[in-house]
This record gives C-alpha cells, sequence and structure tokens, in this order.
C-alpha cells in the first residue's frame, strides 16, 4: 500500500492542546492507565522540571483526520487525557484559592476551546461518548477529588478518577514544600507547553496508522496483541463496513474491560479464537488470525462474534449474571471455583460449551469440569500447559460439532485422574487460599449433609474459616514449629465455623474449642467433638474420612 505524506515534528504537550481539538476514536480502547503509571508520568515531569532538564521526552501520538477542525488520537491518548488532568488540577488550585481570572486563562489556554458560530464550550479532547460527561464534570469543569470515588462508576472512569486524585496530591505537594507556589505551578505549566515534548505525527488517515503500527510492531513497539489486531481488522473492512466494525469491537472492550482489566481484552481474544481453532499460543495469534480473516465481510463477521461472545465471557466472574437465568444453579455455583482458582485455561472450553451445547447438557458439563478443575489442582496433573493443551483441542472438537454432549466430552478427555490418585492426594493436601479452602469444606459439608441446603454462603460475614490447630499455637498444643507449618494448612485441621462463634473462639485450647464446635449446625465441624485430642495423627485421619467424602462428591463422570 502507498502511503500518502506524512508530517511529523517536535513539540510540547501543551502547545499541542493550544493548537489542536483531539479526539478519541469509537474504536480505540478507553482509558487504561493504572495509578502506577500516572505517578510515574507526573513524577517523571515534576523532577525534570527541577533539574531544569531542557527537555523531556514524552513519546510519540498519532493522529489522523477527523474534520476540519479536529484530529483523531490513533496512538497516544494516556499521555495526552493524563496531562490534561494535571494540568486540570493546577487550574483548580488557583480557582480554590480564589484567583479565578488565572484559573479561567487555563481553562481557555489548554481545556476548552470556544466556537465563533455557535458560542459553545467544548472540551480541547474528546473521550469516548460512555466517558465524555464524567471528563467534563470532573477534569474540564472544576472539582476537588474526594477520598472514595462516585458510586456507579465504571472500570474506566475509576481509573480516571485514581488520575485526577493523583494530579491533585501532585499539586498539593508543590503547593506544600514552595515558599511561592503559584510561580512553581506557572513554571511547571510553562514546562508542560515547551518542553515536555513528544513526537507529532500526523499520518492523514486511518489507512496510513493502521500501515505505520504494523511496521513499528516488527521493529519493537510495545504494541499489544489487541491493538495490533484492531488495527489490522480496521484496515480490512471497506468504508461501509467500518463503522459496524469499530462499534462492535468498542462495545467488546467496554464489556471486557468493565469485567477485567483492560489487558484482559488480549487475553480474551485468545480463549475466543482458541474456541474455534484449537491452542494458538500469544505469539503466534496475530498471524493466525490474519490468515483466517483476508475480507472485509470477514472483519464483520468476526467482530460480531467476537462482541456476541464477549457477553458470555465476561460473566465467566459473575455467577449472577443474568446469562445464567436459563442454567441451573450448579452451573452459577460452579464458576465461582473457577474465579476463585484462577482457572484460566478452561476459558476456551467454557466458551465452547456455553456455545454450543444445549442448556441440559451444559448443566451436566460445568459441574464435571469443576469436579475435574478439583481433581487437578489437588493432585497437580500436568501443570497448566498440558491442561491448556488439552482443554484447547476439546474446545476445537465441540465446536466443529465431533463433541455434543457431556459424556462425550468426559470419553475424549485423557487426563483424569483416577479415584484413588485423587483420594491419595486429598489426605495429604494442604490449602493455603482461604476463599479456595472454605470452598471445599463448604461442598464436602453439603456432601454430607444429605442435602441440598446451603449452611454456608459465599459472604465471608456468615461464616469463617477456622484452623483447628491455630495458626499461631501457645505451648499448651505441645507441637512443634516445624510441625506447625507442615500441618496447619492441611484440609484435615480446617474447618467451617459461624462468624458469631468465630469471633470468640480465638486461639483457645483444643478442649476449649470443642465447646464452641459442638454449637456449630455444621456437621463437619460437630464432628471434630468425637476426637479427644487434636495432633498430627488426628488431622491425617479426619482428612482421610474427609476425602472419602471428595472421592463421591468430585466425580469423573457426568
Amino acid at each position: 500500500m502507498a502511503l500518502e505524506q506524512i508530517s511529523s515534528k517536535l513539540m510540547g504537550v501543551g502547545l499541542l492542546l493550544k493548537q489542536q481539538r483531539l479526539s478519541v476514536p469509537l474504536y480505540q480502547r478507553p482509558y487504561t492507565w493504572e495509578k502506577p503509571h500516572v505517578k510515574q508520568l507526573f513524577d517523571d515531569i515534576t523532577s525534570a522540571k527541577e533539574k531544569n532538564s531542557q527537555q523531556y521526552f514524552v513519546g510519540t501520538v498519532v493522529l489522523t483526520k477527523k474534520d476540519n477542525e479536529i484530529k483523531n488520537i490513533i496512538d497516544g491518548q494516556q499521555r495526552i487525557v493524563t496531562f490534561t488532568i494535571l494540568i486540570s488540577a493546577i487550574r483548580n488550585y488557583f480557582q480554590e484559592k480564589g484567583d479565578t481570572d488565572r484559573a479561567d486563562i487555563i481553562t481557555k489556554e489548554y481545556l476548552t476551546k470556544s466556537d465563533v458560530r455557535s458560542v459553545k464550550t467544548n472540551p480541547r479532547v474528546l473521550l469516548l461518548p460512555e466517558d465524555g460527561l464524567f471528563y467534563k464534570e470532573y477534569v474540564i469543569d472544576f472539582h476537588k477529588p474526594g477520598a472514595r470515588a462516585p458510586n456507579g462508576l465504571s472500570q474506566t472512569q475509576k481509573r480516571l478518577y485514581t488520575a485526577i486524585k493523583e494530579a491533585h496530591k501532585t499539586v498539593s505537594r508543590i503547593v506544600q514544600k514552595c515558599e511561592n507556589p503559584d510561580d512553581e505551578l506557572f513554571d511547571l505549566l510553562d514546562f508542560i507547553e515547551n518542553k515536555a515534548v513528544l513526537v507529532y505525527l500526523d499520518v492523514g488517515n486511518e489507512s496510513n496508522a493502521f500501515v505505520i503500527f504494523e511496521v513499528l510492531n516488527d521493529r519493537g513497539l510495545d504494541l499489544t496483541v489487541a491493538d495490533l489486531l484492531k488495527n489490522y481488522i480496521f484496515s480490512l473492512a471497506d468504508q461501509d463496513a467500518l463503522p459496524q466494525c469499530q462499534t462492535m469491537w468498542t462495545q467488546m472492550s467496554t464489556v471486557i474491560s468493565n469485567a477485567f482489566e483492560q489487558n484482559d481484552i488480549k487475553n480474551f481474544v485468545r480463549h475466543a479464537w482458541i474456541a474455534k481453532h484449537g491452542l494458538t499460543r500469544e505469539k503466534d495469534l496475530y498471524e493466525s488470525i490474519k490468515k483466517e480473516i483476508n475480507t472485509s465481510e470477514k472483519s464483520v463477521k468476526y467482530t460480531n462474534e467476537l462482541y456476541k461472545t464477549s457477553k458470555i465471557y465476561s460473566a465467566f466472574i459473575n455467577p449472577s449474571n443474568e446469562v445464567w437465568s436459563k442454567y441451573s444453579e450448579s452451573v452459577r455455583d460452579a464458576l465461582y471455583l473457577f474465579d476463585i482458582a484462577n482457572i484460566t485455561q478452561v476459558r476456551p472450553l467454557l466458551i465452547s460449551v456455553f456455545e454450543n451445547f444445549s442448556p441440559s447438557e451444559v448443566n451436566k458439563t460445568i459441574p464435571m469440569l469443576v469436579s475435574w478443575s478439583v481433581r487437578f489442582l489437588i493432585c497437580g496433573v500436568g501443570g497448566s500447559g498440558t491442561l491448556e493443551d488439552n482443554y484447547s483441542a476439546r474446545a476445537k472438537d465441540i465446536s466443529d460439532k465431533k463433541i455434543k454432549t457431556a459424556r462425550q466430552l468426559y470419553t475424549a478427555f485423557k487426563i483424569l485422574p483416577t479415584d484413588d490418585e485423587f483420594q491419595t492426594a486429598f489426605s495429604k493436601a494442604n490449602v493455603s487460599k482461604p476463599s479456595l479452602a472454605r470452598w471445599y469444606l463448604t461442598k464436602l459439608e453439603a456432601e454430607k449433609s444429605g442435602n441440598n441446603l446451603k449452611p454456608i454462603t459465599k459472604d465471608i460475614n456468615e461464616a469463617n474459616l477456622e484452623h483447628i490447630l491455630p495458626q499461631n499455637p501457645d505451648s499448651s498444643w505441645h507441637i512443634s514449629e516445624d510441625n506447625v507449618k507442615k500441618y496447619v494448612n492441611r484440609i484435615g485441621n480446617q474447618t467451617l465455623l459461624e462468624t458469631k462463634i468465630n469471633a470468640e473462639i480465638g486461639n483457645k485450647s483444643f478442649t476449649q474449642k470443642k465447646k464452641y464446635f459442638i454449637q456449630s449446625r455444621i456437621e463437619i465441624t460437630k464432628d471434630i467433638c468425637n476426637f479427644s485430642k487434636w495432633g498430627i495423627e488426628e488431622i491425617n485421619n479426619r482428612q482421610m474420612e474427609l476425602s472419602k467424602l471428595a472421592i463421591k462428591l468430585w466425580k469423573r463422570t457426568p
């Protein structure tokens, strides 16, 4: 592709804001910077100014033409937006002290631009529509941030609010340590305008930008797979298809970034691809998609599929999501384990199951996958690589309609621990993660009680995890420090206890603890009272009994 003429120059960030209105295109990701990124930039800028540095290089901003007044920010929006937040905090200082004239000048010079025809005042930087009103209220307009973010904010808006608070702290530190804070802040504004410089690339149109991104990435620029893929997909789309691709990508990004961290877009795209095409390593993902998605029509279909799948994927960490309303309670409950145990390798398989199986087969399959996951966690089978290989292969089989039922999936899966292997591993297992130990014990209690009641909810205020041998026992327990380390987190040494009772039990002796255990309505806890003392032998014996329950509870078959 022949590139149109590209203009480039070195200019200060503040000068760019003065001279040019900017806009974040709909297909771009939202504001993603976390507190460490923001703090690093503010610290670097203030430090460079204090050292009287002649220049501080900010990076590159890539712009394309939106209309006669505005240019789209194709790359560099995170830094640009963060600088406007810092300038807003400087303006707020003067506003707070009653110097409204200077505050108004800063606003008009760097943050807003008035239109002579409409007499309307608009932000110099336009964010995505879903964040535009928030940005205007908390950055463009005067606002003093509180200790806590307002309620009802999206993940993007929470990140923006964190940046706003960090800018306020930066300005406050300057004001507190200087004899003449006004001059210091004027100097900082001058530094941002003239010495905090960036390479300004005006590449004309978006097609040019897409080509440049790919060349830069080949030469080592740190672009994510998701960024590259987005640019590639948009470059394929013809003029009629591009708006739809952009809308679908934006909606997908919003769904994923609101549920997970922003970087999880890359993970989602990979998992969604694996679900249909089999195991694909991250380093191969971009090229794999390029080979398959190579026309405008395919780009539209692909972005639509991504958006559809994102609604299922984002619900994986939210069992109360309405997506699960047509499935059994056991499906919702199963998803909780995948979240607390951070089992991500299974997600491509989950995608395939939910997109291809009937609800009745899903109701059989997901609890079965939970049982497998428990066995893998306890037995340490194969490692994450082996599991990912197998999950990915079976996910593709389901997408290809080679596997249509839970029973067929069970038959095809060849690396499941046997009952003997599982029971042996469970009888000796340590579980140091409290939420996971709590989940295991909740399920074991339900199996032992023989009913469908849930004596323990996921609400930690309802019941706590109790270590029978305390984590910090006194001398009355007569156990060595080494043995405490070995046995304190054994499943056999942990139980569940209602919060009110647990608050009173502390590090009491076993004899004293039994008086509390007998009050519990939880059978696996009451049974501890059958022991006359508590030590290594008793932990092993109790854990062996729990392992027998585990075999019945977490079966291999659907």
